[in-house]
């Protein structure tokens, strides 16, 4: 697949719980900064013992797509191009990474959770992940 070099869009990874206030809050201000294409993109993590196939998982990927209804509608009525994107796979930070990289985005916006607890003392988040290994700036925002 041929790797798309524009880089006037955004990539915005959105979490299946992600709540509508939060996004506004967060994203939408930072996004004045003139890019014209975004794209919301949402991994569901399967894990090894199960398929990749999207066709099992199609109520999951329902449910999402009547979370992301109102965010693309609100950002399409501003003036930006939107694209809704899902993806299957076994690790969220590498399906991230993947997109952003086939698809030639300036910028990734990621909403981050504070960790609580022992997992937050030893385990990376995502964000960190993607973080790690993204050769675009990765801007994140704590809700």
């Amino acid at each position: 697949m041929a790797s798309k070099q524009t880089t006037d869009g955004v990539l915005i990874p959105l979490s299946k719980d992600i709540q509508f206030s939060h996004f506004v809050s967060s994203i939408l201000p930072l996004l004045k900064f003139s890019f014209p294409r975004v794209t919301l993109f949402h991994v569901v993590e399967a894990p090894v013992t199960s398929s990749l196939d999207p066709d099992d998982l199609n109520g999951i990927l329902e449910d999402f797509e009547k979370i992301v209804k109102p965010i693309a509608a609100s950002l399409e009525q501003q003036g930006y191009s939107v694209e809704v994107k899902t993806a299957v796979a076994r690790s969220i930070s590498s399906a991230i990474i993947e997109e952003s990289v086939s698809n030639g985005y300036a910028i990734i916006f990621m909403l981050k959770r504070r960790k609580t607890g022992l997992r937050g003392l030893i385990s990376k988040s995502i964000t960190h992940q993607v973080v790690e290994r993204s050769k675009i700036p990765v801007i994140s925002v704590l809700v």
